[in-house]
């Protein structure tokens, strides 16, 4: 049993109670210690989950979770830390500061760490700190915050959603590689890709922006994904990104439909709606429908600019 072991997790701010609610299902004998607006703590009654186990877990409402190691004095931060490397055997390491806002992110010492040490303003003046480990399909931002800005000219949101799960998780998507873009009106996530020199098919019966329909690199399939096959997109496709106001089943649905077309895919961001908290209990059945596609990598998370939702990322 556990003898006391807390963790974080990091919601996006309104997404506690999703969160809550996750848990529940996924590590039950997690319970409510310390909460605040984007900043949740809980012990573990159950057996303790070593740092490595915990590093591979994925949650759909929490961007980066670790063990909660506590408050501490802004000044005896430094001497906290050292007073951890002995214990957990600790030779390298890199310190993430963020605050539970986003508004500060930055980290330090040695980016190729794989011991990150959070350093985390929960409140002004009170800080916090945690202990992860960065593992290949973790979010690389420090507290899950890229520190990405949405462009002026930009149509919509979609464009920083698909910026920041790119940064955070590196993937690797390359300037010839073509995008399948579900949901794409009007035209932020596309715009995203445009600007990399990606070639983008777009699917939405929507209204694309002027930013996106006057490039001769995109094509703009208008209208319903239901009613769109194969033989209409007519290109090879590497990566399909979907984000549809849809009903997170019937999204999927669509979204795999197509999917299962393009055997050699090198990834997918696929966009679950998730508005009540309920709904958490259909994570684990969500996320299981991409098993069958055998990707190397298959991630759930939140980054800064979801709402009450989250990604599905599989990519090889």
């Amino acid at each position: 049993m556990s003898k006391g072991q807390f963790l974080f997790f990091t919601p996006n701010r309104g997404n506690e109670e999703h969160l809550k609610s996750e848990l529940k299902y996924a590590l039950p004998d997690l319970k409510l210690s310390f909460s605040r607006p984007g900043f949740l703590t809980f012990k573990n009654s159950g057996n303790d989950i070593d740092l490595k186990s915990l590093s591979t877990m994925h949650f759909a409402f929490s961007r980066v979770h670790g063990l909660c190691l506590g408050p501490v004095d802004e000044e005896k931060v430094t001497d906290e830390i050292e007073s951890y490397l002995k214990h957990y055997s600790i030779h390298s390491y890199n310190i993430h500061n963020w605050s539970r806002d986003g508004k500060k992110a930055s980290s330090d010492i040695n980016s190729s760490a794989d011991f990150i040490f959070d350093v985390i303003e929960v409140d002004r003046n009170k800080i916090w700190l945690g202990l992860h480990l960065a593992d290949i399909n973790s979010n690389s931002a420090p507290g899950g915050f890229p520190q990405l800005s949405l462009p002026e000219d930009s149509p919509s949101r979609a464009y920083l959603k698909i910026a920041e799960i790119v940064h955070s998780y590196k993937l690797k998507v390359s300037q010839q590689d073509t995008i399948l873009d579900i949901g794409c009106a009007p035209g932020g996530a596309t715009q995203f890709f445009l600007e990399r020199g990606n070639c983008v098919i777009g699917i939405d019966p929507g209204e694309m922006n002027e930013i996106c329909s006057k490039n001769s690199n995109f094509t703009h399939l208008q209208s319903p994904v239901q009613k769109i096959s194969k033989a209409q997109i007519k290109k090879k496709i590497d990566w399909i990104i979907m984000d549809l106001n849809l009903q997170a089943g019937l999204s999927l649905k669509e979204g795999i439909r197509l999917a299962k077309e393009y055997p050699n895919l090198k990834g997918l961001v696929f966009t679950v709606k998730m508005p009540t908290p309920d709904l958490s209990e259909r994570i684990v059945e969500f996320v299981s429908k991409f098993y069958s596609f055998k990707f190397n990598h298959l991630i759930y998370s939140q980054v800064p600019t979801h709402k009450k939702e989250f990604a599905i990322i599989a990519y090889n």
